[in-house]
């Protein structure tokens, strides 16, 4: 009886974009995570998330590699903030989209439910910077803060990592012959995303 069923075809080897995201986007994540942790303004999603939609095996290993610099990062704003102070919060304060009110509700939320809040302010628009901050001027150890940073980071950028990864498994033949067009409509995602927060909260 002759044989029917073909094997699906392998997806086509990664080029141009789609290869150097996966060769350095885990890399990548590491210092973008740092940088917005500190003084950047723009999450780590976008970077997570375009490594798991052309290199879905590596979806994981780059948020974690996220939440890493952001936990190195969380001990530069430790020593930071403790030497500098004010200095430290008013270079906080300058990122856009950085307010005043945001250091208030941190502080509140702080004293109110301890450190688990942080891990809803993965959606609540208050950047981590500032949880950072306002933890370490209420007195709050550097171990603390190392440790409530990981689910704080890990919550959403697991879910960016996920979600972007199932899409890249199931797409892979399709995404690896055109990326950029998968990886421009990621990116469109995340500039309506950004216009409607900086919109709403304001620069």
């Amino acid at each position: 009886m002759a044989v029917t069923d073909r094997q699906e075809e392998p997806a086509p080897p990664a080029t141009g974009i789609a290869r150097w995201l996966d060769r350095w986007g885990t890399a990548a994540s590491f210092f973008w995570g740092f940088a917005e942790a500190t003084l950047f303004f723009i999450v780590p999603d976008v970077i997570v998330g375009a490594v798991a939609l052309v290199a879905p095996r590596k979806a994981l290993r780059a948020a974690a590699a996220a939440v890493a610099g952001a936990v190195v990062a969380s001990v530069a704003l430790f020593a930071w903030a403790n030497a500098w102070g004010q200095t430290a919060r008013a270079a906080i304060a300058a990122v856009p989209a950085v307010h005043p009110w945001m250091f208030a509700d941190a502080a509140r939320g702080l004293a109110d439910h301890g450190g688990v809040v942080m891990i809803a302010s993965a959606f609540t628009g208050i950047p981590y910077k500032v949880w950072a901050f306002e933890m370490v001027v209420e007195n709050w150890t550097l171990p603390s803060l190392m440790a409530w940073t990981i689910p704080a980071r890990a919550l959403r950028l697991g879910l960016v990592a996920g979600g972007a990864g199932l899409v890249g498994w199931f797409g892979r033949r399709r995404i690896m012959v055109g990326p950029w067009l998968v990886l421009g409509v990621w990116l469109a995602i995340w500039v309506a995303i950004y216009v409607e927060y900086w919109t709403r909260v304001g620069l």
